[in-house]
């Protein structure tokens, strides 16, 4: 499990920088990044909720706002579910 989860993070990094570079194929790297981080430490791992506001905000930038609302929706009932809905983080 330890050299899947290296791994797994090692593609999330390069996820984020090509998705902060905004390079072609960073969404793609990304939601398979989220889907493999998501199978190996969870929906409520910190690095798979980030990756979903990037993806997010991501979706947002494109002019997909249904699909964005969608993912930070999804976000803030795994923070609500596990936080609580009088956590900040949830507010």
């Amino acid at each position: 499990k330890q050299g899947k989860r290296a791994a797994a993070h090692a593609r999330y990094s390069l996820a984020m920088m090509a998705a902060a570079a905004k390079q072609q194929g960073a969404v793609d790297l990304l939601e398979s990044s989220i889907r493999e981080m998501r199978a190996i430490e969870g929906a409520g791992d910190a690095n798979v909720l980030t990756g979903l506001n990037q993806l997010a905000v991501l979706r947002l930038n494109a002019g997909n706002a249904t699909q964005a609302e969608s993912l930070f929706r999804e976000i803030l009932d795994t923070r609500t579910k596990l936080l609580g809905a009088a956590h900040p983080d949830t507010l």
